[in-house]
């Protein structure tokens, strides 16, 4: 094939150079909108997220009031376990209608090994331990039995885990709820007050809920509002950390957006940098 040399040649050169800024320009447009799109899509199949994150202080608040029953007694031995193997450093409050701080924020995550064992069922019990029965299963009898087995005061535990951050002068700390979520009716106020609290400085918190009933935790999500969103802890022996009555997934907004964002990019590229027609002369008109 020859090439034709065309006498106008010259005044299409800075066309053609425009082009080819033009083409370079979108192809890097396509190439960063895939790459974010490819981003934003293994961040959405990533899991959940460890409880303790980077660079945060984190406080597990722990219900082990007297509604705590045997699944949701393994359900926290499994939540620390999953502490334990993600790592990171935690501070613990235990509560029931009282609160009581077990381990102070910036603990490594070894030291929930201790707190663990008491909701871990006995399989060989030792004599002269001290066991307490939960609905027929044995456990070790934890320190706290007797002054911490009462009523439910959620917004006790929330309230004393956001005052050991001020304490110690954190300033991006972040709290995790461990909880079956069932609460007394005449604390429910001050558990609004509490997770207004929260928003009103900016405190994160995590709901990792224990088999909870549909009514508890429809109340909780109403206190909640947008301000977080409630996981279902693991029933021990599966494999699966998010089970039941699983929280509708975020829109994947970002996506989307990045989505659009590429097909409009696409579409420019067809409309701009389409080859032009030739006609040759006397060709049907």
């Amino acid at each position: 094939m020859r090439r034709l040399e065309l006498a106008d040649t010259s005044d299409l050169a800075g066309a053609a150079q425009r082009t080819k800024l033009l083409r370079l320009g979108l192809a890097l447009m396509l190439v960063g909108l895939l790459a974010v799109g490819v981003a934003v899509a293994a961040r959405g199949d990533a899991g959940s997220p460890p409880l303790a994150e980077a660079g945060r202080t984190t406080i597990l608040v722990v219900d082990v009031s007297s509604s705590i029953q045997p699944r949701v007694y393994r359900q926290i031995g499994e939540t620390l376990g999953r502490a334990m193997e993600e790592g990171g450093r935690f501070g613990v409050v235990l509560f029931s209608d009282i609160a009581y701080e077990m381990l102070p924020p910036g603990s490594p995550a070894a030291e929930l090994a201790g707190l663990r064992r008491y909701f871990t069922p006995i399989e060989r019990r030792v004599p002269g331990e001290p066991t307490v029965a939960v609905g027929g299963t044995r456990f070790p009898e934890a320190p706290w039995h007797d002054t911490l087995s009462s009523g439910t005061k959620i917004s006790t535990g929330l309230e004393l885990a956001r005052e050991l951050l001020e304490r110690e002068g954190v300033a991006n700390g972040k709290v995790v709820l461990v909880s079956d979520l069932e609460d007394e009716y005449l604390d429910i106020p001050d558990l609004g007050n509490v997770l207004a609290g929260y928003a009103d400085v900016g405190l994160p918190l995590r709901v990792v809920a224990l088999s909870p009933t549909p009514d508890d935790r429809r109340i909780f999500e109403r206190l909640l509002g947008s301000r977080g969103a409630v996981e279902d802890a693991a029933v021990p022996g599966s494999a699966a950390r998010v089970v039941a009555a699983v929280p509708t997934p975020p829109f994947p907004r970002a996506l989307v957006l990045a989505g659009l964002a590429l097909a409009l990019v696409l579409a420019a590229n067809e409309h701009l940098l389409a080859r032009l027609p030739l006609r040759t002369r006397g060709a049907a008109r």
